[in-house]
């Protein structure tokens, strides 16, 4: 059996129901904040990590910034050995939470208080 043709009413009636589901929809995403769109889209910002790398002020009392946020310890390391090869002079150090497992100042400290005669 044939099926009735859609008339010219009927296409466009359903065109105008999509594009008013498109533009809502869009509208939505739009004035929705960031924190609603990260929700949406299932991403998390973590913001504890096992292993971290700061950079230190040169009194090494306030963290100037953040370097990296790993899990994995050989990883954790390697970026660290190379935050000091980037940045000679500065201050790094890599820690799991308190604990410091590794600080260059400690090394340059040395050199200084006990110098090779």
């Amino acid at each position: 059996m044939l099926r009735p043709m859609k008339t010219k009413t009927d296409l466009f009636t359903s065109m105008e129901d999509d594009i008013k589901q498109f533009w809502g929809a869009l509208s939505g995403a739009v004035r929705s904040t960031p924190s609603a769109i990260a929700k949406r889209l299932a991403t998390i910002r973590r913001t504890h990590f096992a292993h971290r790398s700061d950079l230190w002020d040169s009194s090494g009392d306030n963290i100037v910034e953040h370097l990296a946020g790993i899990e994995d310890f050989e990883l954790a390391t390697a970026a660290y050995r190379a935050a000091c090869e980037r940045w000679p002079g500065a201050n790094i150090t890599l820690r799991a939470g308190e604990r410091v497992i590794e600080d260059n100042r400690r090394l340059r400290t040395a050199r200084v208080k006990y110098p090779l005669a």
